[in-house]
């Protein structure tokens, strides 16, 4: 999991995501655990989708950046209807980077905090062929002139 309910609430969002993973609407109630988890769980599997075959995954130790879409996205989750504004732009946002780095913007990589696979040959970038057509001037050619 690249996240978890207290990255969440370490940004301030403890209330919101209590009131939306219990589904009464009420705010300041008590987290739905599973309502929770299941969204995190949707938004690691978002994130995942966009990275299979470039990185290893499941990403072991998810740099700073990478929690922080896990949040955004987790939170655009929670939302069944009437998504406020903010809460979209951050999704957008973050689903932008990662079609970015999907696309193999290798630059973008290193704010993922994790080296890059080698790509199979039918991802990415690939090694040029070289061939040359056969020597016409071989050794026992030259022998006889």
């Amino acid at each position: 999991m690249y996240c978890t309910e207290q990255d969440l609430i370490a940004r301030g969002w403890g209330e919101e995501i209590a009131g939306l993973s219990d589904k009464t609407g009420e705010m300041g109630g008590d987290v739905n655990e599973a309502i929770l988890n299941q969204a995190i769980s949707d938004a690691c599997a978002k994130i995942d989708s966009y990275l299979v075959g470039l990185i290893a995954l499941p990403i072991a130790t998810p740099s700073p950046f990478v929690v922080r879409c896990a949040c955004d996205i987790t939170r655009f989750y929670l939302y069944d209807i009437g998504v406020i504004e903010n809460v979209r732009l951050a999704y957008n946002e973050a689903i932008a980077f990662f079609e970015q780095v999907h696309l193999h913007k290798s630059s973008l990589l290193a704010l993922l905090g994790v080296p890059p696979l080698d790509a199979p040959s039918t991802v990415g970038l690939q090694v040029p062929k070289l061939s040359a057509p056969a020597q016409i001037f071989t050794d026992d050619l030259m022998s006889r002139m």
